[in-house]
């Protein structure tokens, strides 16, 4: 188990770029654990479109394909004023991504190769 810590804002779009070209395509699940509203599973099984950090808006955005699951869109997640990057790869082949938001909130984005 590889864990690699983005704690320099300056690597975070490059991180994800990187991360966009050698998982996109894949099955991702996109989860919110917040205190206040719970937690709870906004995406599950969709493609992975992209990742990408707005650093003039300080936003990370999570794009997945909701158009093969008869959405007809790329579905958007955004995470504004993002505070920490946390990417585990684990040994199976999967990905996980945490985001942690300024209110604390964390948005987890698991990606696993299509079986």
């Amino acid at each position: 188990m590889t864990e690699t810590l983005a704690r320099d804002r300056s690597t975070w779009r490059a991180l994800l770029e990187a991360i966009t070209r050698g998982r996109r395509g894949e099955h991702a699940t996109l989860e919110v654990l917040d205190d206040g509203l719970g937690d709870q599973v906004e995406a599950r099984d969709l493609p992975l479109e992209s990742l990408d950090f707005d650093e003039r808006a300080d936003t990370v955005i999570v794009a997945l394909d909701g158009r093969t699951a008869g959405a007809g869109v790329v579905l958007r997640h955004l995470v504004e004023h993002p505070l920490r990057l946390d990417v585990l790869e684990q040994p199976h082949g999967s990905l996980v991504l945490r985001i942690v938001g300024a209110s604390g909130a964390q948005t987890l984005l698991t990606c696993r190769p299509a079986a």
